[in-house]
C-alpha cells in the first residue's frame, strides 16, 4: 500500500459540522460531528428526558427539551460555530409510504424554523437500530425490539432486518406484562422470534423480562432471550446511517469521548465500507426540499414523488429527496485509510510541514523537502509503533458454570452475609380511593300470608290465648295470633253438646305462597286435645321472590381489588425513590387501612356495593451491589485459588416472596460463570514488546486457555506486528467459550 503523499500537502478542507437529532418516545439525543476531508469527528452529545411523550408534550416543552440537548452538545464547538444541517431519527409510526405523516411533518417544521435547523434527511430509528445490529452481528436480526421509557413503549416486530409492525401503549402493571399485552395486538406470524432486546432505558431491566411468564398464546417456540442495548444505542445507530450513508469515516478516539459503550458502533464503523455512488441533488437541502415552504399549507402541497432509498441504508431524504445532498458527501478513493491515531499524528506533520515547505520555498529544493517528508512520516509512524500502539488480548477459556439457590431476608438492618440478611430500606407511600363493584349475592324473601281462624273450646273452662301464640296447619305450617284471645267454655249436655267459640286473625310465620291456605283447613294448638281452630275463608297475602344483597365475597373481592388499584399507584410514586443502582421489591412488607367503609354490610339487600378506603404501603429499596456482593460470597469456597467470577455474566433472580415479621424473604437464584484466574499484571509484563506468535504461543498455553485473539491498535503498514511495549498497553478481555 503507499502513503498518501500526495494527499498529506493539500490545502486543509474547511470543516463543516451536522448534527444528528434522534427524537424517541419520552427522550431527544443530539450529537453534533464535523466534517473535514472525507472524515468525521464526534464532537459532543446531549441529551434531555421530556415531561410527557413528545406526542403528549407541550410545544413550549419540547422546544425547551431539545434546546438543552442541542445546547449540551454544541458546547464542544468552536466559539460563532453552530450545527444548522440536522438530520433527524424519528419513530417508525411517524413515518407512512416512505414519507412523513402530515401532523409529524409540521411538528418538524416548527422545530426546524424555531431552533433555526436545515433539515437535510430523516431516518426511522428502529431502522437504524436493525441496521447497526445486522453490522455488528453479520446476519439480518430477527427480533422483538422493545423501546422502554418511564410511562410509554413501543415495542416493533423486527423479522431479517425489516420492522413488519410496531405498536406503543402507556406501562400497564408492568413493562414485560405492557409487551405482551402487545405482542397480543400484532397480526400474529405463525413464529414469534425468540429474542427480545430492549433498549431506551437506564435501567436494567433483563432480569425482570427473564423472570416474567409469557402468555401461551404467543407463538414462541420457546422462551424468549433476553437482551439490553447501552442507552445511547438509539442515537449511536442514527449516527451511524448518517455517516455512512454520507460516505465519511469516523475519528475512534471522539466515540469513547462521547459514548458511555461505543464498541458496537466503532466496530461497524470500522467494517462499514462506501456503497456504491449515490445519486446526488441538485442543490442542497434546504427547509423547502424538507417539505416545507414559507408561507404554505403543508397539508395542501406534499410532494408528488418520493424517490426510493437503497434497502441496505436506514438513512431516508425527508419528501423528495433521496440522499443526503451532494454538498455534504465524499467520493470513495481508490486508497486505504491510515490507522485513526496515525491521521492524528500526521495531521500535525502536515501543518509542521507545510511551514517548513513556505519557509524554503525560496531555495527551490522541493525534492529535498519530498525527502525530508518522508523522513518525518517514517518517525511519526515508528512513534506510534513503539508508543502510542494497544493492544486487546481475546483469550477464550473453558469455563465452569454453576447455580444455587438462597433464600434471603430483607430487612431494616445491616446486610449480615453470614444470616443472608440484606440491607433494605423501608418506604412508605399512602394512597387513598374508591371502588365499587355489582352484588353477587341472591337471597329469597316475599310477604306473610294473613287470614280468621274460629277457635273452638269444648273444656267445661274458658281458654285464654295470648298474641303470639303459634297454631299449626294441618299440613304442618306454623302461624300465629295477631292479638290475645279468650275462647268461652263448652257445654257439658250430653245430648246437646256445643263448643265455646271466638275468631281471631292469624299470621304465617314466613313469607311465600304455600301458606295462602284454602278455606275448611283444620289447626291444632300445642297439645291442647279440647281446643281446634279452622279458618272458613282461605288465606291470602302469601309472596315469594328473589333479591339481591351482598355476599361476603363481594366483600373480600372488593377489599383486593381497591387495595390492587392503589398498589399500583403507590409503587408508582416509590418508585421515584429508585436509583440507578437501586431495585424496588415487587411486593410490599405491609398494606394498612387507615380508613375503611363499605356503603353496605354483608347479607344487605343491595345492586352495588363500595368501599372507601385510606391505604398505607410498605415497600422495600436494596442495593444492587449489596445483592451481587451476596451471591460472590455465596460461591467464595467453591472458587478456591484458582478461579474468579465473570460479574458480566452473574444472573441474579429473586422470587417467591413471603411477608416476614421483619420485612420480607424470597429464594435468590443465582447463576454464575467461574472463570481461571489470571494474573494480568504479570502477564501482560511478561509479553510486552513479544511477536504475536510468540505471545499467541505463551497464552495458549495457560492453562484452561482454548482460544487466543490479538487485535493491534492502530495497525502500522510495514513494520513487524509486535505488542506494545509498554504492558500498561496491553489489555485482556476473558470470556466463556462456548
Amino acid at each position: 500500500m503507499k502513503l498518501p503523499i500526495g494527499n498529506f500537502f493539500e490545502k486543509k478542507t474547511d470543516s463543516e459540522y451536522f448534527l444528528t437529532l434522534t427524537l424517541r418516545n419520552e427522550r431527544a439525543t443530539a450529537v453534533v460531528f464535523e466534517k473535514t476531508s472525507g472524515r468525521v469527528k464526534v464532537v459532543g452529545k446531549g441529551e434531555k428526558e421530556f415531561k410527557r411523550t413528545i406526542e403528549e408534550e407541550d410545544e413550549e416543552d419540547l422546544l425547551k427539551a431539545l434546546d438543552v440537548a442541542i445546547s449540551d452538545a454544541e458546547s464542544s464547538l468552536p466559539d460563532n460555530v453552530e450545527s444548522h444541517k440536522t438530520i433527524f431519527g424519528i419513530k417508525g409510526n411517524w413515518v407512512e409510504e416512505g414519507k412523513i405523516k402530515k401532523e409529524y411533518l409540521g411538528k418538524l417544521k416548527k422545530i426546524s424554523d424555531s431552533l433555526d435547523l436545515k433539515p437535510m434527511g430523516f431516518l426511522v430509528v428502529t431502522e437504524a437500530i436493525s441496521h447497526l445490529l445486522q453490522k455488528e452481528e453479520g446476519a439480518p436480526v430477527s427480533a422483538i425490539l422493545c423501546e422502554v421509557g418511564k410511562n410509554a413503549l413501543t415495542v416493533s416486530l423486527l423479522k431479517a432486518g425489516k420492522i413488519l409492525e410496531e405498536k406503543t401503549s402507556e406501562v400497564h402493571e408492568n413493562k414485560p406484562f405492557t409487551v405482551d399485552a402487545l405482542l397480543k395486538h400484532f397480526e400474529a406470524p405463525e413464529v414469534l422470534p425468540s429474542r427480545i432486546i430492549i433498549f431506551g432505558s437506564n435501567e436494567d431491566l433483563t432480569q425482570e423480562f427473564l423472570g416474567f411468564t409469557w402468555s401461551k398464546s404467543l407463538p414462541f417456540l420457546h422462551p424468549p432471550q433476553i437482551t439490553s442495548l447501552p442507552l445511547d444505542f438509539d442515537a449511536q445507530a442514527v449516527l451511524f446511517g448518517a455517516v455512512s450513508q454520507m460516505g465519511l469515516s469516523v475519528v475512534m478516539d471522539t466515540l469513547d469521548k462521547t459514548f458511555k459503550e461505543g464498541d458496537s458502533l466503532a466496530k461497524a464503523l470500522e467494517e462499514e465500507k462506501l456503497k456504491e455512488p449515490v445519486e446526488k441533488v441538485s442543490e442542497a437541502m434546504s427547509s423547502d426540499y424538507f417539505g416545507f415552504k414559507e408561507g404554505a399549507d403543508i397539508s395542501k402541497e406534499m410532494p408528488k414523488k418520493v424517490p426510493e432509498v437503497p434497502a441496505e441504508s436506514p438513512l431516508t431524504a425527508v419528501e423528495d429527496t433521496a440522499e443526503i445532498p451532494e454538498g455534504i458527501k465524499e467520493e470513495k478513493t481508490g486508497r486505504a485509510e491510515l490507522p485513526e491515531k496515525a491521521g492524528f499524528l500526521l495531521l500535525g506533520a502536515r501543518q509542521t510541514l507545510g511551514k517548513v515547505f513556505a519557509y524554503t520555498k525560496t531555495m527551490k529544493r522541493k525534492p529535498a523537502l519530498i525527502g525530508i517528508g518522508a523522513v518525518i512520516l517514517l518517525v511519526f509512524l515508528l512513534f506510534i509503533y513503539l508508543f502510542a500502539t494497544s493492544a486487546t488480548l481475546t483469550l477464550g477459556v473453558s469455563a465452569k458454570e454453576s447455580a444455587k439457590s438462597e433464600k434471603i431476608t430483607f430487612t431494616k438492618g445491616s446486610t449480615d452475609v453470614s444470616n443472608n440478611e440484606i440491607s433494605g430500606k423501608f418506604v412508605t407511600d399512602t394512597q387513598d380511593g374508591k371502588a365499587t363493584i355489582d352484588t353477587t349475592g341472591k337471597k329469597e324473601t316475599g310477604d306473610k300470608a294473613k287470614g280468621t281462624v274460629t277457635i273452638f273450646n269444648s273444656a267445661d273452662s274458658p281458654r285464654t290465648f295470648t298474641e303470639g301464640t303459634a297454631i299449626t296447619s294441618s299440613n304442618n305450617l306454623e302461624f300465629t295470633l295477631d292479638k290475645s284471645v279468650t275462647v268461652a267454655s263448652g257445654s257439658s249436655d250430653p245430648i246437646n253438646p256445643k263448643s265455646g267459640q271466638a275468631n281471631v286473625t292469624v299470621t304465617a310465620s314466613k313469607f311465600g305462597t304455600s301458606y295462602n291456605l284454602p278455606s275448611g283447613t283444620k289447626f291444632t294448638i300445642g297439645e291442647l286435645s279440647t281446643v281446634a281452630a279452622k279458618n272458613d275463608d282461605a288465606f291470602s297475602g302469601g309472596t315469594t321472590k328473589n333479591v339481591s344483597v351482598v355476599a361476603k365475597a363481594d366483600i373480600d373481592k372488593l377489599t383486593k381489588q381497591l387495595t390492587s388499584d392503589l398498589e399500583k399507584k403507590a409503587r408508582e410514586e416509590l418508585s421515584k425513590q429508585v436509583t440507578s443502582d437501586s431495585v424496588l421489591l415487587p411486593v410490599f412488607s405491609s398494606e394498612d387501612f387507615s380508613k375503611k367503609s363499605f356503603s353496605k354490610d354483608a347479607d344487605d339487600e343491595a345492586q352495588q356495593v363500595s368501599l372507601t378506603a385510606e391505604i398505607e404501603f410498605t415497600g422495600i429499596i436494596y442495593s444492587k451491589k449489596d445483592l451481587i456482593s451476596f451471591a460472590k460470597d455465596s460461591f467464595q469456597k467453591e472458587l478456591g485459588p484458582n478461579l474468579v467470577i465473570d460479574e458480566k455474566n452473574l444472573s441474579l433472580d429473586v422470587k417467591d416472596f413471603e411477608k416476614t415479621d421483619d420485612g420480607v424473604s424470597g429464594i435468590m437464584e443465582i447463576t454464575a460463570i467461574l472463570l481461571p484466574k489470571i494474573d494480568e499484571k504479570s502477564l501482560a509484563s511478561e509479553i510486552a514488546g513479544k511477536s504475536l506468535s510468540d505471545a499467541q504461543r505463551r497464552l495458549e498455553g495457560l492453562p484452561k486457555v482454548e482460544t487466543v485473539e490479538i487485535r493491534i491498535s492502530p495497525s502500522i503498514p510495514f513494520l513487524p506486528k509486535r505488542l506494545p511495549i509498554s504492558s500498561g498497553k496491553i489489555k485482556f478481555i476473558i470470556e466463556k467459550n462456548g
